[in-house]
């Protein structure tokens, strides 16, 4: 009987030592920081430079409720050159952050974006946790989760190829001697204004031709008409610049091919270009209506339209233009293309009706 006592007794000194084990082993993991773990929610972010604002960056706690804040430390790097006070600002207290007690986030201001009109692309900065008081810095096992990547995407387009006209010698009118029943290339005249211009590497290049659609009244060929590179403008003067190309009294399409522009390098693109449309009534005749169609043909067949106004037509009236007698930005969107060739048509006959154009650029970014 006794011996039984002796083994009971054991028993529950064993069982009495080893429940009590365990729970100092569950203390101790319960304040053991060491199993826990502060890192950045997510690991990357794109802002555009003319982002307003301070961007932050959630950080997380992977813990039980906490009684005490625990401190955040961290820093920034920049791979390619991104450069404090002139590609952001770093915010006051930078560096230094709180997950306060009973929380278990933070926003850690990051910096607010410098927005400029220089082109030089994309830059990265990098922001890294460097302590988080007792606790560990990363996820566990991989050790990501400590370093956050803002991308500061680049918002000023790149001038992929243009034109403002300056390059030609411009004059003040241009003549064909050719009769306008018959489609043919034109050509430039000595001391003329030029109607076709080949790039020396600069400013674009262009050809034009001319294609009859107004036989009944057009024997003649052009009589020293404002068509061709201007120099001054008949008109406002141009917006780009001291010339510009012009249209008048066709009698005709004069259609202007520009060289073939190469954009697949770019995420986006586009082409635009500055157009002025005289303030008079524009009217269709028996054989040809009064027109303005400017279009980019992109990747060697499709037609985007720009501008599309043919006197008479409803759909695309020339006399309900609102931007008649002023100048006015034309565009359009090049993106996910990798060539595009602007194309300008023009047919009007007579010397008040008047179309100019001026600074045609292709940007990318």
């Amino acid at each position: 009987m006794k011996n039984n006592n002796i083994i009971s007794f054991l028993a529950i000194c064993f069982l009495l030592f080893t429940t009590s084990c365990e729970n100092d082993d569950i203390e101790s993991k319960e304040l053991d920081s060491s199993l826990y773990w502060v890192s950045f929610a997510d690991v990357n972010v794109s802002a555009v430079e003319n982002t307003v604002g301070i961007i932050t960056a959630k950080v997380s706690l992977s813990a039980g409720t906490q009684n005490t804040d625990v401190p955040i430390t961290y820093s920034v790097s920049s791979p390619d050159g991104a450069v404090d006070g002139v590609d952001y600002t770093l915010p006051a207290g930078f560096g230094n952050a709180v997950i306060l007690a009973g929380e278990h986030f933070v926003d850690l201001e990051l910096a607010s974006l410098i927005n400029d009109d220089l082109v030089e692309g994309d830059k990265t900065l990098v922001y890294t946790l460097e302590s988080a008081g007792n606790f560990n810095v990363g996820l566990p096992n991989t050790g990501s989760g400590n370093t956050y990547t803002l991308t500061i995407k680049e918002d000023d387009f790149t001038l992929i190829k243009g034109t403002s006209f300056e390059e030609p010698v411009g004059g003040t009118g241009y003549n064909d001697a050719v009769t306008q029943d018959i489609d043919h290339d034109l050509t430039n005249n000595p001391g003329e204004s030029p109607v076709d211009y080949v790039s020396t590497g600069g400013e674009i290049g262009f050809d034009a031709i001319f294609i009859s659609t107004r036989v009944f009244n057009t024997p003649n060929g052009l009589v020293n008409e404002p068509i061709g590179v201007l120099n001054p403008s008949p008109s406002l003067p141009f917006t780009d610049g001291d010339q510009g190309y012009g249209f008048a009294d066709n009698d005709g399409i004069i259609k202007v091919t520009f060289d073939t522009v190469d954009v697949s390098s770019f995420t986006e693109s586009f082409v635009s270009l500055d157009v002025f449309i005289t303030a008079t009534s524009y009217e269709t005749s028996s054989q040809a209506p009064d027109k303005v169609k400017i279009y980019a043909i992109v990747d060697g067949g499709v037609v985007l339209d720009i501008l599309d106004l043919e006197a008479d037509n409803p759909d695309k009236e020339m006399d309900d233009y609102p931007f008649q007698g002023v100048w006015a930005e034309q565009r359009v969107d090049l993106t996910g293309f990798t060539t595009a060739q602007l194309v300008i048509e023009v047919d009007v006959n007579v010397n008040t009706e008047l179309i100019l154009i001026d600074n045609i650029k292709f940007l990318g970014l």
